[in-house]
């Protein structure tokens, strides 16, 4: 664990400069958060798990061009041997720390390629681990290897609902939402997933609940997929 926090504090290190924005920059679907790199994408995804990030709930976020993470180089996650070259976006220890991404990703139909996450003994692998409440569009995943131990896919490795009023980590716990409808009765903000395309060279593993677009979906919408 300390090695890999110290990676992930080096990583973030090196690339505040690669990318600014964080997750309490102002976005529209007009002027989204653009990502035009792989250290911008890294980026995110480091954003994402910060202590006091918001998942960047409600912001648009687009991608400007094809990622081959290809050439990128494995590291270490897991004290062990190289065994990665992406941190999956948004992610929960099973616990109390949890980070799902909450914002609307479009992929402007560009290829994301060359993703490698190789954990047989971690949850929610995918591009994006966890995400609540979120929007995933446009966007095509093609030679990748996503490997885990449950709730793995190669665009989200699990969905969840989020409901107004109710605590964030629930349904990350699988608490179902029925139980926690605050008393006016707000519905909760699903998952929606749109025109995302999984290539057939890409490869999704896990022990239990695996799939192409998604592992586990829950309170998601699903279409030309």
């Amino acid at each position: 664990m300390k090695i890999q926090l110290l990676f992930m504090g080096m990583l973030l290190a090196m690339m505040q400069g690669a990318w600014a924005q964080g997750s309490g920059d102002v976005s529209s679907e007009l002027t989204p958060i653009v990502i035009s790199s792989i250290a911008d994408l890294n980026q995110l995804s480091l954003n994402v798990r910060a202590v006091d990030s918001d998942g960047y709930q409600g912001k648009y976020i687009e991608l400007k061009n094809d990622l081959d993470f290809s050439e990128v180089a494995l590291f270490d996650t897991d004290g062990g041997e190289p065994d990665s070259n992406f941190w999956p976006i948004g992610y929960s220890d099973g616990d109390n720390n949890n980070s799902p991404f909450r914002g609307i990703f479009n992929g402007g139909g560009h290829t994301i390629k060359g993703i490698t996450v190789n954990r047989p003994g971690a949850d929610w692998i995918g591009l994006f681990g966890l995400i609540e409440g979120a929007t995933i569009k446009n966007l095509r995943i093609e030679g990748c290897t996503f490997v885990g131990n449950t709730c793995v896919g190669a665009v989200v490795g699990q969905s969840n609902t989020r409901i107004e009023g109710s605590e964030p980590n629930d349904a990350a716990k699988g608490v179902d939402p029925s139980d926690e409808l605050p008393e006016n009765n707000i519905e909760p903000s699903s998952c929606s997933i749109s025109d995302c395309y999984v290539a057939r060279d890409v490869s999704v593993k896990a022990n239990s609940i695996a799939g192409g677009i998604f592992g586990y979906a829950y309170w998601t919408t699903a279409s030309n997929c």
